[in-house]
Formats: C-alpha cells, structure tokens, sequence
C-alpha cells in the first residue's frame, strides 16, 4: 500500500464521512444519541439561572458535561472499532487518565466564580502550601473530591510540585488528564517525575475535545530529558493522534483511539532539527517507515536553514536516519522523494552516496 500521512494537514480537515469505511458511517448515524431527560432539564435550569451558581450547582454542571461526553463516546463505538482494526495487534494502552473539571477548559483560578473557593484555588496555584494544608485540615468540610482534584490541576498550572506532591501522597488526589497537560505546557520534569511515582503511565491519553491532545510525548519533544524518562518508561514514539479528521465525531475531554503506527513524532523531531531527541525516539522503537524523514528534513533545510543564512551540519542526522532504515528511495505524500528534494531546493550536497532510482519524481511536490 502506498505511503499516505495520516498526520499532514491540521485537525478537522477532512469530513468524517472520508475517514471511515461507508458501513460503518452508516451504522454510526443510525446509532441514535442517548438522551437523559432529568439531566437536561436541570442542566436547563442551571444554564437559565442569573447571576453566580452555588459550588454544588457548578459541579452538578460539570458531571451533566461529562455525562454528556460519555454519551457521545458511546455513540463513536462503531467509529472505534474500525480504527482498532487497522492494526495488527498492538500492545494494548492503560486506561484513559481521568477526566477534569470543565471549567478549567475556558477560565483560570483568579476569575473563579465562588470567592471561597478561589482562594483555595489560588493558594493551589501559587504554592502556598502552609494555607492548602490549613484548608484540608481546618475547611474540609467545605472541599468536596472535585474541588481537591481541581486543586491538584490548578497545582499543576502552577507548576507547584509541593502542593501537588501533598495532594497527591497527604490526600489521596488522583492524577488528572488537566494536570498531565499543564506539565506539559509547563515542560517540568519534577511533575512528570512525581505522577511517574504514583501511578501514572506515558501511554494513558489526555481527554481533550476530539481526543486531539492524545499521550504527553508529542508535547515533550523541546525536552530532551522529560523525553528520555517518558520514553524509559514504556512511551510509544509511534502512537499519535489522527491528524486527519478521524475524531471530529466524538466530544469534548474524550480519548479517540490514536494511530498506533504514525511517524508524527520523527517527522516534528526531524524538522526541529534536533539530533537528540531524533536519536532517542529511534532508540526507543521509532519506525522510520511511518515516515519520511530525509524528504522532511532536506525541505526543512530548503526552506528555512537557508534563507537564515545558517549552513549547520545536517548530514550526521541523516546518516542516523539512513543507518535505522530509512528508505531512500521511498515516495512522500507529495510524490517526491529525498533526491528530488535535494533538486526543488536546490540542496548542493547529496543526502547519500546510496543510488537513488527514483530522482525523476515529481520535483514541485514539497
């Protein structure tokens, strides 16, 4: 089967209906939605009411939300099944982590509806760890599960490993899809390192809206030593998020099956141009065959290296990818190869002393 990138163009930008199989879109649209109607109608309530809702009332919101979410991953069974079929049986992936609190999704700790609350939030995200353990000790009464595990995100979000350590090992916090996303943002390798200790697992998918966030290892690639301990600890460098419209049916904080053979993550390594963190996802299990690599980075040279004026020294990235089996030969989604590359932008030195058959490709296809 010819290469085809699942991974070339931006979330959504192909109609569902493309994606699957026409049997399996039909089955999906005559799999009605479920309904609940106690819920909607006190989600109509909530949703009519002036002014600022009740801690229970926000939390009555955000359970109707993830309701809704798992209404519609039901939906999407039949839409799962059939991505699972496109591979051959590949080792299975820990449970999804656990979903967050949807108002952290579209507003921040310091615009916190409920005053109280707020500050709590606050004291979470500044790191004031003496007034959090006088909350739990003296106020907890007033913190239901939700609001500790909110606390632990907003932890997180503040890149406070201490509050986020009491929480989690003093409190008994669960580590959230929230709080492994701002660890990411944040780039920080002592959280890692704590969820890492209590239970955590790289290849557990963050729930985000069409499962587009997926695992943490694409959104490490600037670190070369959270890659190292996610990679050390069993992540997948071959397991991405479609990129090509697969998840547009499911909702918000939802965890799409990834594409369990993608080069997605080489193909972002090898245009950064990172020689380190290209070598650590080859030698943790990297298949270059899910990628084009070689086309990739002499493009990246083309087009960028060279209009800055910088000449660095590219060639020992592609003699690594060569010495994994890299194929130089091998057609990229846009029909070209690593030599007719070389020619479009205009590259003077050869990729390869390999023999290349097939230079006479398209030259205009990058």
């Amino acid at each position: 089967m010819p290469y085809r990138s699942r991974h070339g163009r931006r979330v959504g930008s192909a109609p569902p209906m493309r994606c699957y199989r026409a049997d399996t879109w039909r089955e999906y649209l005559n799999t009605p939605l479920e309904h609940n109607e106690e819920y909607e109608a006190k989600l109509q309530q909530i949703e009519q009411r002036r002014g600022t809702l009740s801690q229970k009332e926000l939390e009555l919101w955000d359970d109707i939300m993830a309701m809704e979410a798992d209404r519609r991953d039901t939906r999407c069974a039949t839409l799962r099944r059939e991505i699972e079929s496109y591979f051959d049986k590949p080792n299975p992936f820990p449970p999804p982590l656990q979903r967050s609190s949807f108002w952290l999704e579209h507003t921040y700790p310091h615009n916190y509806q409920i005053e109280h609350m707020r500050i709590f939030y606050l004291a979470c995200q500044e790191g004031r760890l003496k007034d959090v353990e006088e909350w739990v000790r003296d106020r907890r009464d007033m913190l239901s599960p939700i609001a500790l595990r909110d606390g632990l995100d907003v932890a997180a979000m503040g890149s406070q490993v201490h509050v986020a350590r009491y929480l989690i090992e003093e409190v008994g916090v669960g580590i959230t899809g929230a709080a492994v996303r701002y660890a990411c943002k944040n780039q920080s390798l002592p959280l890692f390192e704590l969820f890492l200790k209590h239970g955590y697992h790289p290849n557990q998918q963050v729930p985000s809206n069409c499962g587009h966030f997926g695992t943490a290892l694409r959104h490490c690639l600037g670190s070369d030593d959270i890659m190292h301990l996610l990679l050390e600890n069993g992540a997948d460098p071959n397991a991405a998020p479609f990129m090509d419209g697969h998840g547009k049916m499911w909702g918000q904080q939802s965890t799409v099956p990834m594409d369990r053979a993608s080069g997605l993550l080489l193909d972002i390594a090898v245009e950064k141009h990172s020689f380190a963190v290209v070598k650590l996802l080859l030698e943790h299990g990297a298949e270059v065959r899910y990628s084009r690599p070689l086309a990739r980075l002499i493009r990246y040279r083309g087009e960028y290296l060279r209009s800055l004026g910088l000449d660095d020294d590219w060639q020992p990235l592609i003699e690594l990818l060569l010495s994994y089996g890299a194929d130089i030969n091998a057609v990229s989604y846009g029909g070209g190869t690593a030599l007719s590359a070389t020619q479009y932008h205009m590259v003077v030195e050869q990729p390869s002393q390999q023999p290349c058959t097939a230079g006479d490709e398209r030259l205009s296809s990058f």
